[in-house]
């Protein structure tokens, strides 16, 4: 099964020309890496894959959804976990309710939320934190409280962009 398509996939800002024609293929199970040097489009190219851009031109479905289609957009969107190049957690709330927010976001019932947040605040060395504001937590706990937010519906896909930056 094809997690991502993206077919002949084109942005422009204006007259400026973004990301050119652009196909590729994600498999169910696969890890997919999108390399390229700065300004080539990886970043535009993910954002429209995940829905925040309208590309210009081509076809983009993911999880069978078509992300051109604005309820099949929402559909695909409740079932995947986004980590964003600029991804900030809310520095006045604590690691828990950081997560307990995204889990309300998502539909998630109380007790899974809970549960998860569990889960994931232990799998990433942030549990002894849970109930520190993320004002105090350095900025490599902090992108890992933003990897268990975006985790924290069990998502089918996890997409990140710039996960190794800073």
């Amino acid at each position: 099964m094809r997690i991502i398509e993206v077919v002949d996939l084109t942005k422009y800002y204006g007259s400026f020309l973004a990301v050119n024609g652009v196909s590729f293929e994600v498999k169910k199970g696969e890890i997919f890496g999108f390399l390229g040097p700065n300004g080539a489009g990886k970043t535009t190219t993910v954002r429209t894959i995940t829905g925040v851009l309208r590309p210009s031109s081509g076809e983009i479905r993911v999880l069978g959804y078509d992300m051109l289609d604005e309820r099949e957009k929402i559909k695909a969107r409740e079932r995947m976990g986004i980590v964003p190049e600029m991804a900030n957690p809310y520095v006045d709330l604590t690691a828990m309710q950081n997560l307990r927010l995204m889990g309300e976001l998502y539909g998630m019932e109380r007790r899974e939320i809970e549960k998860r947040s569990i889960e994931l605040l232990k799998l990433f060395g942030l549990y002894e934190k849970r109930n520190v504001k993320v004002r105090a937590f350095s900025k490599g706990m902090r992108q890992r409280l933003i990897l268990a937010m975006a985790m924290i519906s069990d998502p089918e896909l996890l997409i990140l962009d710039e996960p190794t930056s800073g």
